[in-house]
């Protein structure tokens, strides 16, 4: 088995201290998932809110297809994190419009 750094490399060496960090630590309290599932929601509500303004900016007249892929892209992810957070908290309160 290869065990030193230089032998695995930097994705290897990645693994191998969430590999180690997950064995040292134990599984993961139902409060923490769910503080790291609200972060995810807020960071992806931010995103969203941030891609609606910058087309808000944009030129009047023309329609920028990236942009609006990217949107729905972010509104998705808003939605996977919503469900995510309903999974592991059903009584938190996600239903927040953005």
């Amino acid at each position: 088995m290869v065990d030193t750094f230089d032998e695995l490399g930097r994705a290897g060496r990645h693994a191998k201290a969430k590999r180690d960090l997950k064995e040292n630590l134990g599984p993961a309290t139902p409060g923490l998932d769910a503080a790291k599932a609200r972060k995810r929601l807020r960071g992806a509500e931010t995103t969203l809110r941030q891609l609606q303004e910058q087309l808000g900016t944009s030129p009047k007249g023309k329609i920028d297809f990236v942009m609006v892929r990217k949107i729905g892209a972010a509104e998705n992810r808003v939605a996977e994190a919503r469900e995510a957070l309903r999974k592991i908290d059903p009584h938190s309160s996600t239903d927040k419009a953005t």
